[in-house]
């Protein structure tokens, strides 16, 4: 197992110039990864454009993880096609970390605007509807 970590142990595997191809394992689970996030990022945006029954504020948490998730497929897909064509800055493997990185620290902050949005969310809705009981109803005819 040593000799598949002692690479990533080094700053030259890390912030080498030159292009360094993938091993085949490793570019396909990267394009897969990739991939994925594209294609469920637009999922969820043409799911949120017909589901109108959501609250705004669910609707833009959901939205902009949606497009956090796009983009990310796209920004690594560009980076992978850097490391594809030897590009030599562009390719260095520390851009997948900072990508992540940045993926991982904007899901965070999203989920905790999730959390923090649903409870008042449930409650604003419990308020109204105690408070539309007792309104009269408008006639059915």
């Amino acid at each position: 197992m040593w000799p598949f970590i002692k690479p990533l142990l080094s700053l030259d595997f890390w912030f080498h110039t030159s292009a360094l191809p993938f091993v085949a394992w490793a570019g396909v689970l990267l394009l897969s990864v990739f991939g994925a996030f594209i294609l469920i990022g637009a999922a969820i945006w043409f799911w949120m454009r017909r589901a109108s029954k959501l609250e705004k504020e669910r609707r833009t948490v959901i939205r902009q993880l949606s497009i956090l998730l796009f983009w990310s497929g796209i920004s690594g897909l560009l980076l992978y096609w850097f490391n594809w064509q030897e590009i030599p800055l562009l390719s260095m493997r520390i851009w997948y970390i900072a990508l992540f990185a940045i993926l991982i620290a904007c899901a965070v902050v999203f989920i905790l605007r999730w959390v923090k949005t649903i409870p008042m969310l449930d409650k604003a809705r419990a308020e109204r509807e105690a408070y539309e009981k007792w309104l009269p109803k408008p006639k059915k005819h």
